[in-house]
């Protein structure tokens, strides 16, 4: 299945929706494809998460390395520290600048990193040679090749790579939603058993509202001889106590059920393939505890809270937007190209209310 080129196309997706409500600039900047990606550890581990469920071993190994060195002096208070910082610092800035390690290859490169950073640390003793000598013998040469692919790979930790393996076990292993997943992802990224057919991170190009849409839902389970499709999205989750409830709102998974409900809609009504077929009218979200190893779980957004997320609906007796008053506000912003606030903004002729008590 194609999904090289899924973040490259432009099209509305259910994370450009979500950047409008946060602000229009920041939807813009996506559209735009300039917007600035900050990619923290959390995230990092999240996204080698996602390829390990849903990615071939090849795909996987292609993106992620597992970091086998580390650096052997982190102490900067001492002078060993003080070199290992200014390597790394030689490094960050070699990367900077698109080296790859290929560049780095030969030995005499590396050597030249040591006496840059021997001299940048400012240090006299121990004398150089002997130092190096010392790093290289602890590790050093093998951490600084490791560290010189991070254009490469994305470097992942064995510790972290450990806990992934045992939330893929979890999820394999669980007597309610293990059978949505396979150990070995095959190329196809999909399986089948009889008439039941899931396929992982499907990729979806369709049109609502006239505006060309995308969408890549981690699992759709299709029953061919009930012609019913069922969405489920895989999230981790760092709450002690399992309470996942807040987070469904809090970071908008419900319009993310919406969007992909809508999707997969849109997809047996654009093609003879799905002609026929029925989405189900729940959502399911699977969580699965990045601390504890506690058994995932499985929450599911039934028919009510699935249509007003798609159309718009009361929380707390407060109006929360659907996925489609949503589009409508980007369109808005489309066409009047004004960004800096958002639409209710310039509607109120440069005001917002107060929405505090229900009475």
């Amino acid at each position: 299945m194609e999904r090289d080129n899924y973040f490259e196309r432009k099209a509305v997706s259910r994370s450009l929706l979500s950047e409008l409500v946060r602000h229009p600039l920041r939807a813009k900047a996506m559209l735009d494809g300039v917007a600035e990606k900050v990619e923290s550890e959390a995230m990092t581990f999240g996204s080698a998460f996602d390829s390990l469920m849903f990615d071939t071993a090849t795909e996987f190994t292609s993106k992620y390395k597992i970091r086998q060195y580390e650096n052997p002096w982190t102490d900067r208070r001492k002078n060993t520290g003080k070199f290992a910082y200014a390597l790394e610092q030689i490094m960050q800035e070699t990367l900077a600048n698109d080296v790859t390690s290929a560049t780095f290859a030969a030995t005499e490169d590396i050597e030249t990193m040591f006496m840059q950073a021997y001299t940048q640390s400012g240090i006299k003793s121990p004398k150089v040679y002997d130092l190096v000598a010392e790093f290289v013998e602890l590790g050093g040469r093998e951490w600084v090749k490791e560290s010189m692919m991070a254009n490469a790979f994305t470097m992942i930790s064995q510790d972290d790579y450990n806990k992934l393996a045992a939330m893929k076990a979890n999820l394999i292993n669980d007597e309610y939603v293990g059978h949505l997943f396979v150990m070995d992802v095959p190329e196809t990224h999909s399986v089948r058993n009889g008439d039941v057919e899931i396929i992982y991170q499907m990729d979806i190009d369709f049109h609502i509202e006239g505006v060309k849409a995308k969408a890549l839902p981690d699992i759709v389970k299709i029953d061919h001889a009930a012609k019913v499709i069922n969405i489920y999205d895989l999230k981790t989750t760092s709450s002690y106590d399992q309470n996942v409830m807040e987070s469904i709102v809090k970071f908008g998974y419900d319009l993310q059920a919406a969007w992909y409900t809508v999707a997969l809609n849109a997809l047996t009504m654009q093609g003879e393939k799905y002609e026929g077929y029925t989405v189900a009218k729940e959502f399911g979200f699977i969580f699965i505890d990045t601390n504890m190893m506690n058994a995932p779980i499985h929450v599911m957004i039934p028919e009510n809270d699935l249509l007003c997320a798609i159309n718009g609906g009361n929380r707390y007796g407060r109006p929360r937007k659907g996925v489609f008053q949503l589009l409508n506000e980007y369109m808005w912003h489309v066409e009047t190209d004004k960004w800096d606030y958002p639409r209710d903004y310039y509607e109120n002729d440069g005001y917002i209310k107060t929405d505090i008590y229900d009475s």
